[in-house]
């Protein structure tokens, strides 16, 4: 039964926040924060417990409001559930090693094409890299961080946001 998985998920989802040393105080706000936004949008909270939990193992900054963004800007690009467990294993894995690499980069390509162009204004943007986008990536010269920054303001503009949540009833 989904609510029996949803309940071992969510004592994971705790055990992996402990074991990151995040505050106990905080661990049933973060479970009650994702449980809210499992609720507004189409991803499984399995999922993003799973990003949530592993960005914080990675000692991510903001990584609470992380799975958040991914999945807004998952959902502006036209991704689906599908492709935003793609995005999420990618930014686990950017996360892991500190910084952009192809592959990764082209996992996010190829799950929402849409948000490659955006991503990459947002890092120039933001100092991430000079010249050619590819050359810099492959320098490993983008950071963890940077990406994430990118992530980050892309994904709590009203327009993502609006995208990721279908509880908002639109009167177009």
């Amino acid at each position: 039964p989904a609510a029996i998985q949803g309940s071992d998920a969510t004592d994971k989802f705790k055990n992996t926040l402990r074991f990151a040393d995040v505050d106990p105080s905080r661990i049933e706000e973060l479970t009650a924060a994702a449980q809210k936004y499992a609720d507004q949008t189409v991803y499984d909270l399995s999922d993003i417990q799973s990003v949530t939990a592993q960005l914080a193992a990675n000692g991510v900054k903001d990584f609470d409001k992380m799975a958040e963004a991914a999945g807004n800007v998952n959902a502006i690009s036209g991704g689906t559930k599908e492709t935003f467990k793609q995005v999420a294993l990618a930014l686990v894995q950017i996360n892991g090693a500190g910084k952009l690499a192809t592959q990764d980069w082209n996992q996010i390509a190829a799950a929402i094409p849409g948000a490659s162009g955006k991503l990459q204004e947002a890092m120039k943007a933001n100092g991430a890299y000079t010249g050619n986008f590819r050359d810099a990536m492959a320098k490993g010269e983008i950071t963890a961080e940077e990406f994430n920054q990118a992530l980050m303001d892309l994904g709590f503009t009203d327009v993502a946001i609006e995208a990721a949540d279908i509880t908002l009833v639109r009167t177009d």
